[in-house]
């Protein structure tokens, strides 16, 4: 048996410590009160009997065990444990901090070796990343209601990002509203910049706002090619202006030369962007998280399209290249993510762009990038004109907020995460479902409740914490000692309640999977009742007799990475094995169908896509391809299945490379000591330093050789092709 410590740590159970900790109490109370030897064993004896059949258990469970053999008949002992017991809390809370950041020195953390897959925690930038966020979660658990903290560390919820927030006043993702700060300036570092006047310059000043938005934020951030795209025609106006007085207003070569260095303007441009987005890091020890819109119906005029047409086509060649890694092979670059709008001018055979919805295909097949949004399908269930991109990896705005009779969505931004662990509820409840959702509701008002500390670390704050987002057009244009506190209401941003393990509760509660009617209908009354939710919390304002002060709370399909672990060791603790529940090494991202379903790609994105229309807040869906570089057709079908059926969706193919025998193909994932471990099945390498390989993790593409958590790499053991 496993024992599962405060932090998430696994080691071997060690009954003895039992005996020691049942002495310390026995001895500290008056003589009279003490039990004899034998007693004390058969105490600990029916404490290890009570804990038969975990396979896995937590020290707070063998703890209340613990308590509640004593109780029984040796009162005074019993409140010498529990005092004992709060007295070691206590202090573990203090020294715990102090424990971690050594071992983050050190290099001893397994937590954070696993913790996210696109930070390097060798390196000194990221380690003082982790210290601050080490110091800034034990602060944060002081700040927020003990009883948040109390089903945070039970694994019963998750409030997200605790590194940075409620400590710091920050807000988590956002659409940066690029297009007005290119053309109306910003400051950087009390440095004024001017609307650029070349491509390239704009495709510079874009990887700088990148930069400073990633080190004022904690989550990740979309800009749009469309905005930069619109610099094309200022230096083709100038370009031809230079050529002209060189060779004369009327020579027939003008209009080609322009022509071309405007493509090599492009292409430079371009590689500036991508190049300095993956050598930048910003004050968290990473290159910003960033995704870039590649969306048509942003354009202005007919020459921004067509500009625009370049500029994709460039991005997608530059991507199908890929990057020279450390070992000197071509890979794929981790970001920027691209998020390629699939549109009546551009899906449909024979349209006027389908030609880059070909390339993206090929770019997919190598490089497992663009991922597709859907503007046909976000037109129907957003109502919206005009489709719009999701915040860094999935997190959506909800439309409402208009600006001069439209809607408006680059200046807006998420307030941060709070996410239920559903399983959890469905094991409470034990096949009740009346106490089921009776436990449902309590829990998602707790879910509440962390929305609200969230609203409450914002409030006040005034815009000269972070310039680039609330004084110079990222977000807005305040001035310094404005509050941002009348766009942390209303429907200007947005609030995301998460959720994860639709699939696991579904199961547990009804015999069926999502698949299956019965099993779907009850999935969807779930989400239903989050819709419910909302509709409550709307109501209730933070500001008496102000309208417009309530949370835009709404529904969110979790994408876990850390937590999956947390969560999959916090249902084996308190719940044992429980078939289809937690008997895997991971909970199921939000509505998807597990990763181990033998089911086809079309079927897959089919059943999921009504489970992402409900998922209001943002999420996305997967499925796995096989190598499809000799099969585009087929990659084209499923794209186009993408275009008429989901939202939102992404492609996983593996292209992994073993740098000691050379291999190109797929590197598995092998199991030892109760552990994952990556091995190439040609030549049994296991040293990642020696190996390129790419996963998808939550919607971003991570390295494996920095690491990712043992839930997730479960997940990732158990992926089935769909195709």
């Amino acid at each position: 048996m496993k024992l599962i410590k405060r932090n998430g740590e696994e080691q071997d159970f060690d009954a003895t410590k039992i005996q020691n900790a049942i002495q310390k109490a026995n001895m500290s109370v008056e003589e009279i009160y003490r039990m004899s030897q034998d007693t004390l064993n058969e105490i600990v004896i029916a404490v290890l009997n009570s804990l038969e059949g975990f396979s896995t258990v937590g020290v707070e469970t063998v703890q209340d065990k613990v308590e509640k053999a004593l109780s029984h008949n040796h009162y005074e002992i019993a409140k010498s444990y529990i005092l004992y017991r709060d007295k070691k809390r206590h202090m573990k809370k203090f020294t715990e901090s102090e424990e971690k950041i050594l071992s983050i020195v050190n290099g001893r953390d397994e937590d954070i070796k696993q913790d996210n897959s696109n930070k390097n925690p060798v390196l000194l930038s990221t380690q003082r990343d982790y210290i601050a966020g080490t110091m800034a979660k034990t602060i944060g658990k002081k700040i927020l209601p003990k009883e948040l903290v109390v089903a945070h560390e039970k694994g019963q919820i998750h409030f997200h990002d605790m590194d940075y927030s409620p400590l710091q006043h920050m807000s988590n993702c956002c659409l940066v509203n690029l297009k007005d700060m290119l053309a109306h300036g910003f400051v950087l570092n009390s440095v004024a910049i001017e609307e650029p006047k070349s491509f390239r310059t704009a495709c510079n000043l874009a990887s700088q706002v990148a930069l400073h938005v990633s080190s004022s934020q904690y989550g990740g951030q979309t800009m749009s090619w469309a905005h930069i795209a619109k610099y094309v025609d200022v230096s083709r106006q100038k370009i031809t202006r230079d050529i002209k007085s060189e060779i004369g207003e009327d020579s027939p070569l003008i209009s080609k030369i322009v022509e071309k260095r405007v493509r090599q303007e492009i292409c430079d441009g371009v590689q500036t962007f991508q190049y300095q987005i993956l050598s930048l890091s910003g004050t968290n020890g990473q290159s910003p998280f960033i995704s870039m819109a590649m969306n048509f119906d942003e354009c202005e005029n007919e020459q921004q399209e067509k500009d625009l047409a370049i500029v994709i086509d460039e991005v997608l060649r530059q991507r199908i290249k890929g990057i020279l890694d450390k070992n000197g092979n071509w890979v794929a670059p981790l970001f920027p993510k691209l998020l390629y709008f699939l549109d009546t001018c551009n899906a449909e055979k024979g349209s006027q762009y389908y030609y880059l919805t070909e390339l993206a295909a090929e770019c997919v097949s190598k490089r497992m990038a663009p991922d597709f949004i859907s503007a046909k399908v976000q037109r129907k269930i957003k109502e919206v004109d005009t489709p719009y991109p999701c915040m860094g990896c999935r997190s959506f705005l909800t439309t409402g907020w208009k600006e001069n009779g439209k809607e408006k969505f680059y200046g807006r931004f998420n307030c941060g995460v709070v996410t239920i662990n559903l399983p959890f509820v469905a094991l409470e409840s034990k096949h009740n479902i009346d106490e089921f959702w009776r436990i449902l509701d309590d829990r998602l008002e707790l879910c509440y409740r962390g929305l609200v500390e969230r609203y409450k670390s914002l409030k006040g704050t005034k815009a000269k914490v972070a310039p680039i987002l609330w004084m110079y057009g990222g977000l807005t244009r305040k001035n310094a000692e404005d509050t941002i506190d009348d766009v942390i209401t209303g429907p200007y941003s947005t609030y995301s309640l998460g959720y994860v393990g639709l699939w696991e509760t579904t199961y547990y509660l009804t015999g069926k999977k999502l698949l299956d009617k019965e099993g779907r209908d009850f999935a969807i009354s779930i989400l239903n009742f989050f819709h419910q939710k909302h509709d409550e919390w709307h109501k209730r304002l933070m500001v008496e007799g102000d309208s417009n002060s309530y949370l835009n709370t709404s529904t969110y399909g979790t994408p876990e990475e850390q937590t999956t672990t947390r969560f999959s060791n916090a249902l084996k603790a308190n719940f044992g094995i429980v078939e289809g529940v937690t008997d895997h090494d991971y909970v199921t991202n939000s509505y998807h169908i597990n990763p181990a379903q033998q089911i086809d790609a079309f079927s897959k994105l089919s059943n999921e896509a009504e489970f992402l229309k409900l998922s209001t807040g943002g999420a996305v869906s997967y499925v796995e391809l096989p190598n499809m570089e000799k099969n585009r057709e087929a990659l084209l079908s499923v794209i186009d299945h993408i275009y008429n059926t989901i939202l939102y969706a992404e492609c996983n193919i593996k292209s992994d490379i073993c740098n000691v025998c050379g291999l190109h193909g797929e590197i598995k994932l092998a199991k030892e000591n109760g552990k994952f471990l990556w091995e190439c099945p040609n030549c049994h390498n296991r040293d990642l330093n020696k190996m390129s390989i790419l996963r998808r993790i939550c919607g971003y593409i991570g390295d494996m050789s920095t690491g990712a958590s043992q839930g997730r790499l479960g997940d990732i053991h158990d992926r089935v092709l769909h195709l």
